[in-house]
């Protein structure tokens, strides 16, 4: 069976740097990959590439086994699905509207939503912790709920494969814990996912893999592999110390950085 994504010698260039060259990478149902890096790094610019969203250098994407240079929009859609870090300025609608634009890809065009539909996304909004807040203007969200809202119309679009750029961003940490909650469980139940966070401690409890962005140089491989703190200090230039018993142990930084 073809993975969920794959890329052979992907590569990407971007203000006279590279950010990353030559990656292959192989996302399978069930995997909840991390992507860390520092800041610049290439992460957004690498999701945003995978999603179709930039063109890449060089290199090939494939969805399913299919070139993604080959699928249009909606095909795209129907098997990979992208969260922004920042949401960009909605329109005035009431969040169930919003949330139920996730099921067009699976429409036949000037098909309306029919019940089905909206039942999948008043049940989105609820697993989001939105719920009784159908009918409110999206533009009077906060930054977090706006956040969970984008969560819930990728929940209602409902990909195989979901490309998250800091799904924890503008959340407390309560909600932080329910977002990472809500996506480790979607990769156990079949689906494969590939996240970028700031806080590694978040990818060690949550993740199964990890793809280190350090400086155009990309390492991908299990977290028991990747995930110790020598290999996450070095990418980090931070020195990163074990704490408690785990597993995983904690990482806090020690009194300054590396040398």
């Amino acid at each position: 069976m073809s993975p969920l994504l794959s890329t052979h010698g992907l590569t990407l260039e971007r203000g006279g740097r590279v950010l990353f060259q030559a990656l292959d990478l192989r996302i399978e149902a069930g995997q909840c990959w991390g992507l860390l890096g520092r800041n610049g790094a290439g992460k957004t610019s690498l999701l945003l590439t995978l999603s179709g969203l930039l063109p890449a250098g060089a290199g090939e994407i494939r969805l399913a086994g299919r070139p993604l240079a080959t699928m249009d929009a909606r095909a795209r859609a129907r098997r990979l699905g992208m969260l922004l870090a920042e949401q960009p300025a909605e329109f005035p609608l009431p969040l169930r509207e919003a949330v139920i634009a996730g099921r067009h890809p699976h429409l036949p065009p000037w098909r309306a939503p029919g019940p089905d539909d909206r039942r999948r996304a008043l049940a989105a909004i609820e697993r989001v912790a939105l719920g009784g807040r159908e009918g409110h203007n999206v533009q009077t969200l906060s930054s977090g709920e706006r956040q969970r809202a984008a969560l819930a119309t990728l929940l209602v679009q409902d990909p195989p494969l979901l490309l998250l750029d800091e799904p924890t961003s503008h959340q407390d940490p309560r909600e932080q814990e329910r977002v990472l909650g809500l996506i480790r469980g979607l990769t156990r139940r079949g689906r494969g996912a590939l996240m970028s966070l700031h806080d590694p401690n978040q990818a060690l409890r949550c993740c199964t893999h990890l793809l280190l962005l350090d400086g155009g140089r990309t390492r991908a491989g299990a977290v028991g592999d990747l995930g110790s703190a020598a290999h996450l200090s070095e990418l980090y230039a931070l020195k990163l110390h074990p704490v408690g018993g785990g597993p995983p142990p904690l990482l806090i930084p020690e009194d300054g950085p590396c040398p």
